[in-house]
């Protein structure tokens, strides 16, 4: 199955008249301003709508009313990265390398102070039902990607695992 990205975008008119041009990251140049001026004269029908990116957007936008709006879901992810960061920060075998103040609350980077055994613990964490702990190809250790639909319980169950992989290896 194929979809395509959805893009929302609220705007001035007097932005839409703009003539400005960017680069994307392939370094080719869109006029944004343009696309958005040909969407608004054609009442947002320009080409085909996204019908299943729009779908997962509405279910998306659902979900974080029922959590209380963006500001409880920045709570709750702050939260969980605060318990998986808490824990690595009093750890004496994992440890997180990145600066408290550059730290992610979505991809929380870790290691163990002997990356000899981080085969060993990645096959660990498999075995236990974790997925995708894996670090960066080029960085190594492991990487907790914990965005919003990543539950509470999930970084509960993970530091628990990492506590009692710690106390067995001690």
């Amino acid at each position: 199955m194929e979809y395509t990205d959805n893009n929302i975008t609220s705007s001035r008119n007097a932005f839409l008249e703009q003539r400005t041009r960017q680069q994307n990251f392939r370094g080719n140049i869109i006029f944004y301003p343009l696309i958005g001026k040909l969407m608004d004269k054609n009442g947002s029908l320009y080409n085909t709508p996204p019908t299943y990116s729009i779908y997962i957007a509405g279910l998306v936008f659902k979900y974080v009313k029922k959590l209380g709006g963006i500001s409880a879901v920045e709570e709750i992810n702050e939260r969980k990265a605060n318990k998986l960061y808490d824990f690595l920060d009093q750890s004496a075998y994992f440890y997180a390398p990145v600066p408290k103040e550059n730290r992610s609350t979505m991809n929380v980077v870790f290691r163990s102070h002997d990356d000899s055994r981080d085969k060993e613990i990645l096959d660990e964490f498999e075995k236990q039902g974790f997925a995708g702990l894996k670090g960066y190809r080029d960085v190594g250790g492991f990487r907790a990607s914990i965005y919003n639909a990543m539950p509470e319980e999930g970084i509960d169950a993970l530091v628990s695992f990492l506590k009692e992989f710690e106390r067995s290896k001690s």
